[in-house]
């Protein structure tokens, strides 16, 4: 991440890279695969340019809109907040191109996924603990998207692309109930946070 991202951003960014060295060769073959595939092939790819657009990260200014709104240091919790929003990117991005781009990966990179899916977990336990409201809200934000997803591949896939594309624009409001599911539990997460701190 440039310099001009929130400090919390660029120490999230930075230890993330972390993820694509995890496990077993059978698993950072895979993980090094995801990264390839947001970054660009070679040494030459950059997986901060391919992370920095708002539209590929939202979550970066939704976070750092709240940190401010709720006088959250710079540092700390918002630290853990970062780091499991972005593995559940990175979960949420290795999901949709298994459903959507099956050239892409192959099923076997559900492990993967689910390597990003724990470390999320294991952040944001260090940003609000056991939190009951947070967890259940984790759990329906998800849900939901989950429930979206599957609704759209029913729905859309059964339909020619000018058909589906003359209804996008009536399903607006659900479909982009999918784009809640990283921002969501991390602004939640940062409210529980700032809960904590009192």
């Amino acid at each position: 991440m440039s310099a001009a991202g929130p400090a919390w951003a660029r120490r999230a960014f930075d230890r993330g890279r972390s993820l694509f060295a995890q496990g077993p060769p059978e698993l950072r073959r895979r993980l090094a695969a995801v990264r390839e595939r947001l970054a660009g092939p070679g040494p030459e790819g950059s997986i901060d340019a391919a992370l920095e657009g708002a539209l590929a990260t939202p979550f970066v200014p939704l976070i750092e809109a709240f940190r401010a709104d709720l006088g959250l240091p710079d540092e700390g919790i918002v630290d853990a907040v970062g780091d499991a929003t972005f593995a559940l990117y990175l979960h949420l991005r290795v999901q949709d191109d298994l459903i959507d781009e099956p050239h892409a990966f192959d099923p076997s990179f559900a492990y993967a996924a689910e390597v990003l899916s724990c470390a999320s977990v294991e952040a944001f336990a260090r940003a609000v603990g056991g939190s009951p409201a947070f967890w259940s809200y984790r759990t329906r934000a998800l849900g939901e998207m989950a429930s979206t997803s599957a609704w759209e591949i029913d729905t859309y896939r059964a339909m020619d692309l000018r058909e589906a594309a003359a209804l996008v624009e009536a399903h607006a409001a659900r479909l982009g109930r999918q784009a809640r599911g990283a921002g969501h539990p991390a602004v939640r997460a940062a409210v529980s946070a700032q809960t904590r701190l009192r």
